[in-house]
């Protein structure tokens, strides 16, 4: 949604409400319905609309705007307060306002005034305090390699807590390798939930709901859909399920990456390029593993993804003493190098052992290397004065 008309919008001032029969009361009074509000943003926000609208009832005070619409249609407030500092996923508070309006033409939506609300700045990282806001739109990044043990797994997981680490816990990853996923094991999140658990509650599942299902990373923030904890669960897993999974995370999280199985001919793995809006294909120096991926490629290409913008490759495990160039690979591929994550198995053993990702790690060439590769596969996310090694404090308004 973009550019929206604010048809309607008020601004605070004299309290609107409504006559006995909902239509609009410019006056003040209530008539003889009680006035409703549901405030959208911090706590503070919800002192000001009471402020504002004295005697009214606040019939709930949300954070997420998901769940704000949620309740809009239920209980249908008179008018819905919003805190000029929620962050929508993939849209502005304005482009929401808006479509909240064509859905419930009968509710009076106030923003409040700049500097109100929560009273917290959200600026990127390192950014003075006059940057504007970045707003980051949804992606589904499936990352990808038609060839196992070329480190797959690996990738997804770095890219997914870098990205996490970003976007203060706004990202989701979803092992759908689901015969033999290890992220749950390479992240020491092997106790809790994994995808077959969410799969009874699928048909009237809501976004907001996907975090009973997901397992969160501590060190990162990173929500984790596990695979199946046994192989034989994994044919309970159906396309239709992924299908599902991959919308819901999208809605919930805005930023959804997906490990996949290798296997080309998958149904899974066709579920997941289908809806992916940029695919990683994860290669090494290997030349079978280069084979494989310029196949893949050509039948890619002849079924009109190839030609997708956001198709790119990673190579993993890079040494300068290899035959095989990263310049040379590209040439070969004939699609675009997204970067190059030098061999370093010691970092890599130890980041598995541990289950800390290498982002995490600081001066480290391979962490560096994931952070470049981020900073290209979503412009915007990774900013300047960005680093690996620790959580930040302060976050972008992504949402």
């Amino acid at each position: 949604m973009r550019g929206l008309p604010l048809s309607g919008l008020k601004k605070p001032g004299t309290p609107v409400a409504r006559g006995p029969a909902g239509g609009i009361r410019e006056d003040g009074g209530r008539g003889s319905q009680e006035q409703t509000i549901l405030v959208v943003g911090e706590p503070e926000a919800e002192f000001l609309a009471r402020a504002m609208f004295p005697g009214a009832e606040v019939i709930a005070s949300v954070k997420e705007t998901a769940l704000a619409e949620y309740m809009a249609g239920r209980v249908r407030p008179h008018v819905v307060v919003v805190d000029p500092t929620v962050t929508p996923r993939g849209e502005t508070v304005e482009q929401w306002v808006g479509r909240l309006q064509i859905s419930f033409p009968g509710i009076e939506v106030i923003i409040l005034p700049a500097g109100q609300g929560s009273g917290r700045e959200r600026r990127p990282l390192g950014a003075p305090a006059t940057a504007e806001t970045r707003v980051i739109g949804q992606e589904t990044v499936a990352v990808w390699s038609p060839k196992g043990g070329v480190g797959k797994t690996f990738v997804a997981i770095n890219l997914a807590c870098a990205s996490a680490i970003s976007t203060g816990g706004n990202t989701c990853l979803l092992d759908l390798d689901l015969h033999s996923g290890d992220v749950a094991c390479n992240l020491d999140l092997l106790e809790g939930p994994s995808i077959i658990d969410i799969l009874s509650n699928l048909s009237d599942m809501r976004p907001e709901t996907m975090e009973r299902f997901t397992v969160v990373h501590p060190s990162s923030g990173l929500q984790v859909l596990a695979a199946p904890k046994r192989p034989e669960l994994s044919d309970l897993v159906e396309s239709q399920h992924v299908r599902t999974i991959l919308s819901l995370a999208r809605r919930r999280w805005g930023l959804v990456f997906v490990d996949t199985p290798p296997d080309i001919t998958s149904e899974v793995v066709g579920e997941c390029i289908d809806q992916a809006s940029k695919i990683v294909m994860v290669v090494t120096q290997d030349v079978a593993a280069l084979r494989q991926a310029k196949m893949a490629l050509d039948i890619l290409k002849r079924i009109g993804v190839g030609q997708k913008e956001g198709l790119a490759v990673v190579v993993n495990r890079v040494s300068h003493q290899s035959l095989f160039p990263v310049s040379r690979i590209e040439e070969y591929l004939e699609v675009e190098v997204l970067g190059a994550i030098p061999e370093d198995r010691k970092s890599a053993e130890k980041a598995g052992m541990d289950g800390k990702p290498v982002v995490l790690y600081s001066r480290n060439e391979a962490s560096q290397a994931f952070w470049e590769i981020l900073g290209r596969l979503i412009p915007g996310l990774v900013t300047g004065g960005e680093c690996s090694g620790q959580k930040k404090r302060r976050r972008f308004g992504l949402w």
